[in-house]
This record gives C-alpha cells, structure tokens and sequence, in this order.
C-alpha cells in the first residue's frame, strides 16, 4: 500500500512539473481590468493600469498634448476625437466632424488642443479637419465614396502637410492647407506611411498589397522595395512601420512577425523574437525616444519589450480583450507607456 501511494505522489509531482509550472513561469503581471482600451504603466511595462473613465472603444491613434503633456490625444475608429489626463481624472470629447460616430485615422503630430489637424472618415469619404480654438475647417476632402485618408505628416510649422489616401494618391499642401497638389500616384490604396522626423523629404508607403516604396525627394520619386520582403513568408501582410531616426532603423512589422532594415529597407533581417516566425502578427511596434536600444513591440494583447536593439527580449501578457494597436512612450518620463486596444 505505501508503494502504491509513493508511486502516485510521484506520478502527481511529475504532472505539475510537466504541465502546471509552465503554465505559471509564463504569467505575467497583468492589468486589472479588462473592459478598457486605454492603458499605462508607470514602470516601464512591469504593472499597468485601466484608464475607465475613456470610453472611446478602439483606439486608432495616441499623442501626446504638446499644450499640455499630462493629456492624450486619442483618436478612435467609431466615436472621433478625445482628450483625456493621463490619470483619466479628466476626459472630454470633440464635437462634429471629429465627434461620435467618425473614425480618426490619424492625428498630424504635434497636436494642442485647440489646435489640430485629423484625418477622419464620416459622411461615407475621408475628411482632413483643421480645428483651431473652437472652430473646425475642412481642408480636404476625398473626391469619392468610400475613400478616406490613411496617414499624414506636417513639417515647418504646419506650413508643410502629406496627407496618404486610400485611393493611392500622395496629396501635398504647402500653406498650411489651404491649396493641395496630388504628388504621387500608386496602383493600390496606401496602407501605410512613415516619415524621417529630421528629413521629412525621406518618406516610405506600403500599399493595400504589401508593396513597400522609399522615396528620398519628399515623394516625387520613388524606389521599390518590395523585392527585400520576399523571403520573408506573410511579410506582406503589413501592420505597421515606423523608423528610428536616432539609430536609423526602419522597423517593419507584419504577419511574418518584426523585421529591421539599416539601409531604409534595401534589405531586411528577421528581428529575432521569442515569438516564433510566421507565428503570430506583430501588431505594433515603438522606439524609445531616449535610447535608440530600446524598442517595444506587440503581439495581440502581449507587449515586448528590449533593452538592447532586439538580441533579448522581455514580455507582458496584458489580461485585457482586444489587440494592441498603439503604443505611445511619453517622451517626458521613459518609464510611462502607454497602449490603445483596437478590434474588441
């Protein structure tokens, strides 16, 4: 009898080692709610907390308030534009054309309070509003249905603006908005753009296929890249870019997972994760804006972490629903972080 139980504490201990350790090792800390979309940590990812009193449903795009850098900026896919303190103690909403029931794609970066520029989607065509004070303008609109604008960039003060459509069109204004002139054309919609922060004439596009473009000219000319993805499987299926002009790092991020490029993507090589290729989406990815060591990287509701460019990694599995769409570093304290939840 005392064997036979010797033998089943040891087959128990050899099921938990087996199968429940695992399952524990790989717990992390997680956010306490799980309702929310908006999220921060104050420690550098280790422990977040659910901003509640934001309930804006998906987030399409984060910044920070450059009037006042307690606040967000929030654009959202289905309820416009908010401002919301970084505690959540405060949370206010804009109105019309950038109030419920229209979709914020994109936010021109810097944005004050009461004075911006969003990319939004309402009345079945894209708009690009100018809010100052309290008063909206139009400054462009999308000359078909069912077209809008995907992402855009203000140089010079604002004087400068690129503005990507989803029918493929690169629109240019040079005073502050109020004239526009179409610079380039592409075969498929623009999924994505990114420009160099310190040359804003260096601009990539990644279209509605995956076909990645560089151009050096501020978007006249144009260079394919596309050919430098092709051994990489589902690379095509883009979900974000981003360069890194402190270490002068093209990031790309896909269904193939996070790639890197020091040649404004000439060639890539894999960033080696401890998610395995072709495994998982990388949904979104950040630099740290005072390290050009760190980058941050998410996959669904899981956050990654680096403290050395991408050779070690640590991660966060977030009990939250949703994906992670967004992540914005606040550039005034490196450890806050904070993420936007999309697709709930």
């Amino acid at each position: 009898m005392k064997v036979f139980i010797a033998i089943v504490l040891i087959i128990f201990t050899v099921i938990v080692i087996i199968f429940v350790t695992p399952i524990i090792n790989r717990q992390s800390p997680q956010a306490a709610a799980t309702g929310g979309t908006l999220y921060k940590s104050e420690d550098d990812g280790e422990n977040w907390q659910g901003i509640s009193k934001f309930q804006g449903g998906d987030i399409s795009k984060i910044l920070i308030d450059a009037e006042d850098k307690d606040f967000l900026i929030i654009g959202t896919s289905k309820r416009g534009l908010w401002r919301v303190h970084r505690d959540g103690s405060e949370v206010t909403r804009y109105l019309e054309a950038l109030g419920d029931g229209a979709k914020i794609s994109n936010i021109l970066n810097p944005a004050y309070s009461r004075n911006l520029r969003a990319l939004t989607f309402y009345q079945k065509r894209g708009h690009v509003i100018s809010y100052v004070g309290d008063k909206q303008k139009e400054l462009l609109f999308a000359p078909l249905d069912n077209f809008g604008f995907i992402s855009g960039f203000e140089f010079g003060g604002g004087r400068i603006i690129k503005i990507a459509g989803s029918d493929g069109s690169l629109f240019q204004s040079t005073d502050k908005g109020e004239a526009w002139t179409v610079i380039a054309r592409f075969g498929e919609g623009i999924a994505f753009m990114e420009v160099n922060p310190e040359n804003f004439n260096e601009i990539w596009v990644v279209n509605g296929k995956g076909s990645l473009y560089h151009s050096e000219d501020g978007g006249r000319d144009w260079e394919d890249f596309t050919r430098s993805l092709n051994n990489f499987s589902n690379s095509k299926k883009t979900r974000a870019i981003a360069y890194d002009a402190k270490s002068g790092t093209f990031y790309h991020a896909s269904n193939y997972g996070l790639l890197k490029s020091f040649d404004n993507g000439r060639n890539f090589e894999q960033v080696k994760m401890t998610v395995p290729p072709s495994s998982l989406p990388i949904t979104a990815i950040a630099a740290n804006p005072t390290s050009n060591e760190k980058i941050y990287a998410a996959s669904l509701n899981q956050l990654f972490i680096s403290d050395d460019a991408g050779q070690t990694w640590r991660s966060r599995r977030l009990n939250v629903k949703g994906v992670i769409s967004q992540i914005l570093l606040d550039p005034s304290n490196s450890r806050r972080i904070f993420i936007g939840l999309s697709g709930l």
